[in-house]
């Protein structure tokens, strides 16, 4: 068992003859481990909010077709929705469970981890860098 010395600490307080005198309270491991069990406590909920994952990031940005590469897509994000432009068009979809939806209702678009690339409706697409 890790143990922490019982450190000992004193207050002063007055009495009525108005001299001070001295508590020795000690310090016991217990309050030790409370007191840092709520200092790391404070501290992970400050540091969780700032890491939180931002759903659909990984489509950001410019992609080219693996077999056309005259074939671009530029993908933006605009508040909870995704714009999906190619030269001729822009289409705006919403992101859910992984894929990106057009608001058409036709097609998606998934985002391919291991290889860095997206399927769009059964095309390739791989990411500009």
């Amino acid at each position: 068992m890790i143990g922490f010395k019982a450190v000992k600490i004193a207050r002063a307080y007055f009495t009525r003859d108005s001299e001070p005198k001295l508590i020795k309270l000690p310090l016991t491991e217990s309050y030790m481990k409370r007191s840092l069990c709520s200092y790391l406590i404070a501290f992970c909920s400050l540091l969780l909010p700032a890491c939180g994952h931002r759903h659909g990031r990984e489509f950001l940005g410019k992609w080219v077709n693996i077999y056309s590469p005259k074939d671009t897509l530029l993908i933006s994000q605009d508040g909870d929705k995704f714009i999906i432009a190619d030269p001729q068009h822009e289409i705006v979809a919403m992101y859910s469970d992984g894929t990106l939806s057009p608001n058409s209702g036709q097609g998606w678009c998934a985002y391919l981890k291991d290889s860095d690339t997206m399927n769009c409706a059964g095309v390739r697409y791989i990411r500009v860098k």
